[in-house]
């Protein structure tokens, strides 16, 4: 957690341009740069076709800033009950973004 921490305190808040929706075997992804990816996966895929077609609609979609002023450490483990299995996110240590933005 203190290493998290180190580096948190040296860097300035985190812009990233969503730009549009893509997919991968776990998921569907939210695209950002200059890179990063966001999966959300929920549940099984009821019209696989249709969601091929959709993200191909809503690939460059978003075409939104959007600021990170914290750095989270997580884990994502299943949780099963009796319906089913879900996925569930961990949160373990967060860090804010201290250092003053710097002029480009």
């Amino acid at each position: 957690m203190a290493a998290l921490d180190d580096v948190a305190r040296s860097l300035a808040p985190i812009t990233l341009r969503l730009t549009g929706v893509t997919m991968s075997i776990g998921g569907v992804m939210v695209q950002a740069e200059p890179y990063s990816s966001i999966v959300h996966c929920a549940g099984p895929i009821l019209d696989a076709p249709g969601l091929v077609d959709w993200v191909g609609q809503n690939s460059q979609s978003l075409h939104r800033d959007v600021s990170f002023h914290a750095l989270s450490l997580v884990r994502f483990r299943y949780l099963a009950t009796d319906r089913q299995r879900l996925m569930a996110m961990e949160h373990w240590h967060s860090a804010a973004l201290t250092t003053a933005l710097r002029a480009h």
